[in-house]
């Protein structure tokens, strides 16, 4: 333990906690790097939730976690493509541990709150990033809002929405891609609903018809990406 929280020293890192019962859970993770951008995988039961790209500023990372959970002991598995050797950044320290990341919190919270009920649900059957104070649709792969819009994050993001009863739809999205156009799946409650190209340089609208795995209740929107791009090749953010 440090002043403000932990490294993980090694490649692997775990944490264990208990459910009375199994439920879909949010796990937070507020990290860095030491020396350069790395990958991290969350695993939950030995079962992969995600992979990001955990950059050298202090950031909270979002996982989903749901099928992967079971009751009574629940295992989280962090697990680091690089280690460092503190003096590898500063020549004067002699800290000769094998640092992957420091964490300052790991939080673990319902993914579905107690106010998702019948009278509120249309305002999560479309989700503005213009104007979304309450991040609680948005489950894992998100970035920081920025001027209206978000980044996904890895090659994948997961959000929820609440519809009063099941019923014909299409599910519409409005993005671009970043220096090349990529293929976009699209699956709505772990069913596959279809697949977009997304286009370069501007904003587009997309449509996909999701009326076959739509139920009513809480929805689980899985987005997954063909490929990411690190913004810092093209003069930006390190991050995918």
């Amino acid at each position: 333990r440090e002043e403000s929280g932990r490294w993980v020293i090694g490649n692997v890192a775990q944490v264990i906690f208990r459910l009375k019962e199994a439920h879909p859970l949010k796990l937070k993770f507020s990290a860095k790097t030491l020396q350069t951008p790395q990958e991290m995988t969350v695993y939950v039961n030995k079962k992969s939730i995600g992979t990001i790209s955990l950059g050298t500023n202090l950031r909270t990372y979002t996982f989903f976690a749901s099928e992967e959970l079971q009751d009574e002991m629940n295992i989280i598995t962090l697990r680091f493509a690089k280690t460092f050797y503190s003096d590898n950044v500063d020549s004067r320290n002699r800290d000769l541990r094998r640092l992957a990341a420091f964490f300052t919190n790991v939080a673990i919270e319902d993914a579905i709150p107690a106010t998702f009920s019948q009278e509120n649900a249309s305002e999560f059957t479309k989700i503005n990033f213009s104007n979304l104070s309450d991040e609680k649709p948005l489950l894992q792969g998100w970035s920081d809002p920025e001027e209206g819009a978000r980044w996904t994050e890895g090659k994948s993001a997961k959000s929820l929405f609440y519809v009063n009863r099941a019923r014909p739809m299409k599910l519409h999205l409005r993005a671009e891609s970043i220096y090349k156009p990529q293929k976009v799946q699209i699956y709505l409650n772990n069913l596959f609903s279809g697949e977009v190209a997304v286009a370069t340089d501007t904003s587009a609208d997309y449509f996909v018809d999701v009326s076959n795995s739509v139920k009513s209740g809480v929805n689980i929107l899985t987005l997954k990406f063909s490929h990411t791009q690190h913004l810092a090749n093209i003069g930006g953010d390190p991050n995918d």
